[in-house]
């Protein structure tokens, strides 16, 4: 429930246990006023509507709640398959037949069908379902038609006709009584419904008027209420002392009405029983402190038992709906909660007449109270064992109303205590009350109740509790013991350590902001260390009900960590702070941020450090070193640094030596995320979430020419990384011990080789273009990929020059197969050349290739699942020529196949074949014909004197200017066949 763990705020009280009551008023409370608070207190008293009806999914549009329920419960009015009500549907004639039968036959569906009716418009009409509740309320003189032989079942029943048939199922006799055929039917009826209190609730609305069926269900649950009646020998009309309810479901069938004082739970058949006491709430003739004092009036309880929760209306006055003792409804019957907060909350106590108090400046009166607030309260589900723990400030309240006057009749409050948790198994863990040592700030232990305490620590087995949540080691729980429970076992909820940054911390009234919510310190033990709180720093805590119970840490989070990738030479303003460029852990850049150093280190781009912000938005870094949670020098609960600072650079931001690589961590890597520092012999299991600053490491080359930078990856991305063998440093492990023997990498700082996060595929490059948009100059390739045709984009740049853009524009090659390099944004970034073997088949099965070379060397190539690329569209062809890479093996990883068909080349007019020779050679479609001299000498004249004239299989034909080399020994022709080639001829022009 939510007022369980509501945020709210409270103050220490100056004295403790009952007589703390009467003290409340003394202290002078600020009121303080949470949001969260209010909100909760909302959701509570909607909850505890829904939580005790039909539920339905307009429950909140339902008026006669009550009846709704009961009528629900007892299978007369049911909702939707949709799981609504639509209170403001209208009730048809053939529904209201359905539901008095219900009624009649004590909510079973045990009407015989028929095929017989008494009138014309029911059978074949789409309201035939309706047919045997009509004949069956016709037979009784329940029902009449409308004139015609019609009944028309699917018109509307107003108020007047429904409280007719409801008073004949009463016992009335129709025709006696003047409800048919007689002009004053609608008088008569009207005058024995007001006066059987059939209209009771809904007083106000037109009888005449269409009912619905909200008011449908309150006009049933009236009759259901009402005592039935007989005609004497005289034909005197005397009530039997019954009610229809009893008459209708049976004498096992009632209701009871007083408070609910206490639940217990049957685990073995998942069952609650709940003990219901008729109590007179105005206290006249009755001792309530025998009630509060767990007096033996809980043995005189009427106890109810069902499968459903209704725990929640404990120390309410509810109405129990039960057949014997089998509670088929519970709800509240008066009253309900006034207000619900924090007892820290409570004041105002020390009035003129002690009968009033406040919850957050709001004023609330106490019923026939004066003065003592403790007669009046109990703890969550111990009427019977109030003594045993008193209502400390940080628990949870009720204000319940028990008679629906308004005023508090009784406080119900939730106990609970704060416990660390440790030695956590498979099976076990321990929970060990809260010392100074375990944090920073922490609990006083008086300030927890002893006993509870006591009770709930020790070594737990699982299966003898309730766990709500994953137990950590060096974790706490909000431990509540079985007493005060619904389901009567200790229950333990795991809380998370809350990470805020401290907005306010004053001694005065003990009251610490963190982020945007106030919390209640008075708990704390080292109220002194308030002084050293620091604002503006971040802090780990544990709070429940808005209570402090710990905080802890360095006044850093896994936020607070950043590594500078950019820093200035020497100081830039008179402060002394310099600019640098800050990667933050959410894998952001802060550039050109203000900051300033903590120590003398010489601090260099690359390094690693904590930080905190000053007020005017500079960043303070503090280099990492070795440190620990227990010592209060990390926020992890071991921290590794090869050395202060942990860079990974060799920049220096002053005059500074480079780092020496063997000082690095050593680091064994074991597989699937499990790494060994081998310095201090610590193994880790990276978390898959786990926050990576990595230094990607590259010189740029041809086919990637991007530089080295920082980046932040993930603990999967990581693992990736030390599968590939990229990791060349490990400088800096965040870790948290969640057992005894196993540590989780949570933060880590690495050298990479290579960034993990980049992809590959082969791509046959179709064309090569450059363009440009406002986000800057950019590359677009239209490639064949194994999965088709695609066109890939390189990321946009605002040099056009860019290295990166140039190398992959200039240098691939249309006609050619790479294998392409993707970032993680899937953007084309590089490429690694690719070379192959070709040959011609000559024979394939579909799991062997056979191909035969230029030389005539045949090779017969086995398919193990390689890639393949159709650059035709088409399957593999005997007699076309295909190329596999590796070069020279015969189980290739890439076959691609529908290339062009190339010829050799002949040498045409003006070249002297006897000191000339021509050589093909081809790279996929991409072809080269090169001329050379034998005999050593040089072509004389320039390369575009030199033609190569290409004839293709389909009859075209294309001519190519030759280049001339360098030495002047070679003339080349480099073209793309765009099919089968017929012939070739270099001639002179």
């Amino acid at each position: 429930m939510c007022f369980y763990r509501a945020v709210s705020v409270g103050t220490q009280w100056e004295s403790r246990g009952k007589n703390a009551w009467r003290g409340l008023g003394t202290k002078g409370f600020a009121q303080k006023k949470v949001l969260s608070l209010v909100l909760c207190v909302a959701m509570l008293l909607s909850v505890m509507v829904m939580g005790t009806g039909a539920a339905f999914t307009d429950q909140d549009e339902i008026q006669n709640a009550e009846a709704v329920d009961m009528t629900s419960a007892l299978g007369i009015i049911d909702g939707y398959e949709d799981g609504s009500f639509q209170p403001a549907e209208n009730i048809e004639r053939g529904e209201a037949a359905k539901m008095i039968s219900a009624m009649l036959n004590g909510g079973r569906d045990s009407v015989q069908e028929t095929t017989e009716s008494s009138y014309n418009d029911v059978l074949g009409s789409v309201d035939a379902w309706a047919n045997k509740y009509i004949e069956y309320c016709t037979a009784r003189g329940i029902v009449s038609g409308v004139g015609g032989d019609r009944f028309a079942p699917a018109s509307n029943v107003t108020g007047t006709q429904l409280a007719k048939m409801l008073l004949v199922s009463l016992g009335y006799d129709s025709v006696k009584e003047g409800y048919q055929d007689n002009a004053m039917w609608s008088v008569n009826v009207n005058t024995d419904a007001v006066a059987a209190g059939l209209y009771a609730g809904i007083e106000t609305i037109d009888m005449s008027a269409p009912l619905s069926r909200d008011n449908a269900a309150q006009m049933i649950w009236n009759a259901l209420q009402a005592e039935t009646v007989r005609y004497t020998l005289v034909g005197q009309v005397v009530k039997t002392g019954d009610t229809l309810l009893e008459t209708a479901f049976g004498d096992d069938y009632g209701l009871y009405s007083g408070v609910m004082v206490q639940v217990y739970y049957n685990k073995d058949k998942a069952e609650y029983t709940y003990s219901v006491v008729d109590v007179n709430v105005d206290r006249n003739d009755w001792d309530w402190s025998e009630v509060v004092g767990g007096g033996a009036f809980i043995e005189d309880a009427e106890a109810y038992v069902t499968s459903a929760d209704y725990s929640d209306l404990f120390g309410m006055n509810v109405t129990v709906l039960h057949k014997g003792d089998e509670a088929l409804m519970i709800r509240v019957n008066e009253g309900g909660v006034v207000v619900e907060g924090v007892v820290g909350d409570i004041g105002g106590l020390n009035n003129n007449n002690a009968n009033t108090f406040t919850v957050n400046g709001q004023k609330y009166r106490l019923d026939n109270v004066v003065g003592d607030m403790a007669s009046v309260a109990v703890p969550y589900n111990g009427f019977d064992d109030f003594n045993n723990v008193d209502p400390l400030e940080q628990y949870s309240f009720r204000a319940i109303d028990l008679d629906g006057g308004g005023d508090v009749d009784l406080f119900v409050y939730y106990p609970y205590v704060v416990l660390k948790t440790d030695l956590v198994k498979a099976d076990t863990f321990r929970a060990n009350q809260i010392t100074p040592a375990d944090a920073y700030l922490t609990v006083l232990a008086a300030n927890q109740d002893a006993g509870m305490v006591a009770d709930l620590t020790g070594t737990i087995e699982y299966d003898d509790v309730i766990v709500n949540g994953t137990v950590a080691i060096d974790g706490y729980v909000k431990a509540v013991p079985a007493t005060y429970t619904a389901q009567g076992e200790d229950t333990y909820d795991v809380l998370t350590m809350a990470n805020a940054s401290v907005t306010r911390a004053a001694n005065k009234d003990l009251l610490i902001t963190l982020g945007d919510t106030q919390y209640d310190g008075g708990l704390l033990e080292q109220i002194e260390s308030f002084k050293q709180i620091s604002v503006g720093k971040d802090y780990g805590f544990i709070a429940v009900n808005g209570y402090l119970f710990i905080m802890d840490g360095t006044g850093i989070v896994p936020e607070n960590y950043t590594v500078i990738t950019a820093l200035a030479k020497s100081s830039s303003a008179a402060d002394g702070t310099i600019k640098a460029d800050l990667l933050m852990a959410d894998g952001t850049t802060v550039s050109e941020a203000d900051v300033s150093f903590v120590g003398n280190e010489a601090q260099w781009v690359g390094s690693m450090f904590t930080f905190t912000i000053k007020s005017d938005g500079t960043y303070v870094l503090t280099p990492v070193e070795d440190g620990a949670a227990k010592d209060t020098t990390s926020i992890f609960d071991l921290q590794q640094a090869f050395e202060t600072g942990a860079n990974l650079d060799n920049t220096p931001a002053e005059d500074a030596e480079g780092v020496d690589a063997d000082d690095m961590l050593g680091i064994n890597t074991a597989g699937d995320g499990i790494v060994k520092n081998q310095d201090t012999n610590t193994w880790y299991v990276i978390e898959d979430d786990a926050v990576v600053f990595a230094f990607i490491n590259r010189t740029p080359h041809d086919g990637d020419q991007r530089t080295s930078e920082y980046v932040v990856l993930t603990g999967a991305e990581l693992t990736d990384a030390i599968d590939n063998g990229y990791v060349q440093s490990w400088a800096f492990t965040g870790a948290y011990e969640v057992s005894q023997k196993t540590m989780t990498a949570d933060m880590l700082y690495v050298k990479l080789g290579a960034d993990p996060r980049d992809t590959s595929e082969y791509a046959y490059v179709a064309d090569v273009n450059e363009r440009a948009n406002s986000n800057g100059h950019y590359a677009e390739i239209d490639v064949i990929t194994v999965n088709g045709d695609t066109t890939l984009t390189t990321p946009a740049y605002e040099n056009q020059r860019d290295p990166v853009l140039m190398d992959i524009y200039d240098n691939l090659e249309e006609g050619s197969v790479y294998q392409v390099i993707y970032d993680k944004d899937g953007k084309l970034v590089g490429y690694a050349l690719l070379t192959f073997s070709y040959g011609t088949v000559t024979a394939t099965d579909g799991r062997t290739i056979t191909v035969t070379d230029n030389a005539g060397t045949s090779t017969t190539l086995v398919k193990d699942d390689p890639y393949e690329i159709s650059i035709d569209g088409d399957t593999i062809q005997v007699g076309e020529v295909i190329a596999y890479a590796p070069q020279g093996g015969t189980t290739p990883d890439l076959i691609v196949y529908g290339l062009a068909a190339v010829s050799d080349c002949n040498i045409g007019a003006g070249i002297d074949n006897a000191d000339c020779e021509v050589e093909v050679t081809r790279d996929i479609n991409n072809v080269t014909v090169a001329l050379t001299k034998t005999s050593g000498a040089t072509f004389n004249d320039a390369g575009d004197r030199f033609s190569l004239t290409v004839k293709y299989t389909t009859g075209k034909t294309a001519t190519y200017d030759g280049v001339k080399s360098d030495d002047d020994t070679t003339i080349s022709f480099t073209f793309v066949a765009t099919n089968d080639v017929e012939s070739m001829t270099v001639a002179h022009k």
